[in-house]
């Protein structure tokens, strides 16, 4: 029944996406300050991955890489320029790790310029495989293979808005005669890929956070951890990540993670560098169940630094130690947005330190919560200095927010992070688990906007579903519109989806373009009554004044 129902699922998912589809797949005939007859350099355009320790394979197909100079410029715009894959390329995220990367285009001529943007168009196809599907003996194009107690599994990875790409935005500038400038786009399946239980029933959605960055100056580290340590301290799904402080100078967040090899060693690259600087330094931090977390703090990593001539964190393996642990979970609504995810931070003591990253969960798009609580450690920090290479002196260190508590903040793009309204702590004895609560939503950083419309309903066939709300290849929010359906066949009913990140005629905000669909079934049959409504155009929150989408079940 499971596969069937997965089946169902991305057949209609992307029949949905290819119908929302407002791009043409050739390449556009001139872009800003470049075009046809134009000089031209080559580019090479990669991809790379942190894996999901939870899942045996994440399987995207990629059709397109597109690109345009300008900042502004959406989806449905004429001025991108698009690239078609001679065939596309399907890659196991779960192997794109410790530096490993795949390449979508070698030496691709383009005019020369500066680009702002990037997106990756996945394939969206509802005929048979893609060519290299079909080399990889896939089910379907996007697809994730997990195993659990019940054995191993194959479902669909949902993509939303396909068509419109997956966006990173960064200059990235191609000199005219100049030969492969390289780009490399990078994702995070370890916390991107989020499961689903839709009437019991597992389905993968992707919520791309993409990054992009040009290999001509980036740096690498490498390091050990020490396997009898991790066995001996239970050890799982043990995470290496580089830290730098944010733009605002408040918070340590991560450029960059990868997971251990069998061996216990890893390579953190690409690593980026400010292209105005010979190198840079980061904090390491290194996380994993049942383990202390670790920081190693001021690593420094030269411009040009490859995995063959990584910088060294320590002369021998870095031991791990045993750390209790305790589960995080949220109500269920109360991520608001419901595309948002949720941070965990700690502080080391000391003038000037910033809080780190330690964990990230995205939310479950369609709950508003998370689908399985997050495990969080009890130990103190293992806190050390880079010493250029030679062995390092860890100190155990109880941190600002308290033994085993964390500063909790929820976010998504275009948002004020809004912070719980007190530290996380381990739950008292008795009690299973530690219920975050945030007492107010996210604020836009620009403007709160809202899309409106009218769901009319054609049929008695459904009793379930979701208005799902989509921007830069996220789901921004959803909206369960179950209690319209029960009026039956013949009935509409307004709706509005609130405090959307946009902005207004005084302070307009680039790229606010939101995508809309509704999935609904009927619960007592899930399998054979799944259906997906597209709403047809966009709506442009930029400036605000968009009424947004009317949509009807059928």
């Amino acid at each position: 029944m499971q596969h069937t129902f997965a089946r169902l699922v991305v057949f209609l998912v992307l029949a949905c996406l290819a119908a929302c589809n407002g791009n043409d797949s050739s390449t556009a005939g001139g872009i800003g300050n470049g075009g046809t007859g134009a000089a031209v350099g080559t580019m090479t355009v990669k991809l790379t991955d942190k894996p999901a320790g939870n899942l045996d394979h994440v399987w995207v197909t990629i059709s397109q890489v597109c690109l345009d100079t300008s900042t502004t410029a959406t989806p449905d715009d004429g001025s991108w320029l698009c690239y078609t894959l001679p065939t596309t390329v399907t890659v196991d995220l779960q192997v794109l790790d410790n530096g490993t990367l795949a390449t979508l285009f070698d030496s691709l001529s383009v005019p020369a310029g500066t680009y702002n943007q990037m997106r990756l168009i996945l394939s969206s196809e509802t005929a048979p495989l893609t060519t290299s599907a079909t080399k990889e003996t896939l089910v379907y194009n996007d697809q994730v293979n997990y195993t659990d107690s019940s054995g191993q599994h194959v479902v669909p990875l949902h993509i939303p808005n396909a068509a419109q790409g997956i966006s990173a935005k960064g200059a990235f500038t191609v000199a005219a005669g100049q030969a492969n400038n390289d780009v490399t786009f990078y994702l995070d399946a370890g916390t991107d890929v989020v499961s689903t239980i839709l009437d019991g029933n597992v389905v993968y959605t992707l919520k791309p956070r993409l990054r992009d960055l040009s290999l001509s100056h980036v740096g690498a580290i490498s390091g050990q951890i020490d396997l009898a340590s991790i066995a001996a301290a239970g050890a799982t799904n043990v995470v290496v990540k580089a830290e730098a402080p944010n733009a605002a100078g408040t918070l340590q967040l991560i450029s960059l993670a990868t997971t251990i090899r069998p061996d216990g060693s890893f390579i953190l690259y690409p690593l980026a560098i400010p292209l105005d600087q010979p190198g840079t330094t980061v904090d390491i931090l290194i996380r994993g169940s049942n383990m202390a977390t670790m920081i190693i703090q001021g690593v420094t990593v030269a411009a040009g630094t490859a995995p063959a001539t990584a910088t060294a964190l320590s002369q021998h393996a870095l031991a791990v130690s045993t750390s209790t642990q305790y589960q995080a979970d949220v109500e269920p609504n109360e991520l608001n947005p419901s595309g948002s995810w949720v941070e965990f931070f700690q502080t080391v003591p000391g003038a000037n330190e910033l809080p780190y990253e330690v964990a990230l969960r995205q939310g479950d798009p369609f709950s508003g919560s998370f689908t399985t609580p997050i495990s969080l450690p009890v130990a103190p920090l293992q806190v050390a200095t880079f010493n250029n290479g030679q062995d390092l002196s860890f100190a155990s260190v109880t941190p600002v927010e308290g033994s085993g508590a964390y500063q909790v903040y929820e976010y998504a793009p275009g948002f004020t992070r809004t912070a719980a309204a007190s530290i996380l702590s381990a739950p008292a004895a008795g009690v299973s688990e530690a219920l975050i609560d945030f007492p107010a939503n996210m604020v836009p950083t620009n403007a709160s906007n809202t899309i409106s419309g009218t769901i009319s309903v054609t049929t008695n066939a459904y009793d379930s579903g979701y208005l799902v709300i989509t921007r830069n290849g996220l789901i921004a929010d959803t909206t369960d519109i179950s209690s319209i359906l029960a009026s039956g066949a013949g009935s509409s009913a307004a709706y509005v989806t609130s405090s959307l990140a946009g902005g207004s005629a005084a302070s307009p905000l680039d790229g606010a373009i939101y995508y809309a669909y509704i999935v609904v079934w009927n619960s007592a049959n899930s399998v054979g009554t799944l259906n997906i409504e597209p709403a047809s155009g966009s709506a442009d929150l930029g400036q605000g004044g968009e009424t947004g989408f009317d949509l009807t079940v059928n």
